[in-house]
């Protein structure tokens, strides 16, 4: 097996890591419109798949899914270049909690942005398609932005803000309080 820690892994050919478990700890795989079937995959921190960008067909199947306690349910698993109705991402087993760890990134029917991912089984019943779902948006999944972070951090304005707020008021009230002592003069 391999794992990506980080950078990325641009893939010249088809099955280059065939066969094998991969661990996503961050990073960026290119399959570069090569397909690969590997043996599992473990998400232990935000990662993107990229399908790439040429027209063609691209599968990325993975005979067994790790556990979903194997995967860290902070990270979120982003595909790109995905071409709906032509790419394959397949999935052996799967459950609903790693499902909602994947988020794709396109133009799926709403607009370019992030959507949800579902689950299809395949006819033959033995293993299930994961492909686009709802329109998130330009940048959340279930209330975490595309890096993973949280939407509802509210931004804090540094104390000089306050300050520089201060000194407009003191300075708006001293300049009508100014312009009335001047008009009762007159």
């Amino acid at each position: 097996g391999f794992e990506l820690r980080g950078g990325t892994i641009i893939l010249e050919s088809n099955q280059v890591i065939n066969e094998h478990k991969m661990t996503l700890s961050g990073g960026h795989l290119d399959l570069n419109n090569h397909s690969q079937r590997l043996e599992s995959l473990t998400l232990t921190a935000n990662s993107t798949i990229d399908f790439g960008d040429a027209v063609g067909a691209n599968t990325l199947k993975f005979n067994d899914v790790t556990p979903t306690w194997a995967w860290d349910d902070s990270s979120l698993l982003t595909i790109l270049g995905f071409e709906q109705g032509v790419d394959k991402l397949e999935f052996k087993t799967l459950d609903s909690d790693s499902l909602e760890q994947i988020q794709f990134y396109g133009d799926y029917g709403q607009g370019e942005g992030f959507y949800t991912a579902q689950m299809e089984q395949s006819q033959s019943g033995d293993f299930f398609y994961v492909t686009p779902d709802q329109f998130l948006g330009a940048g959340s999944l279930n209330g975490r932005n595309n890096l993973g972070c949280c939407d509802n951090v509210m931004p804090v304005p540094e104390p000089g803000t306050y300050a520089a707020g201060g000194v407009i008021v003191l300075f708006c009230g001293g300049f009508f309080y100014w312009k009335r002592r001047k008009e009762k003069a007159a």
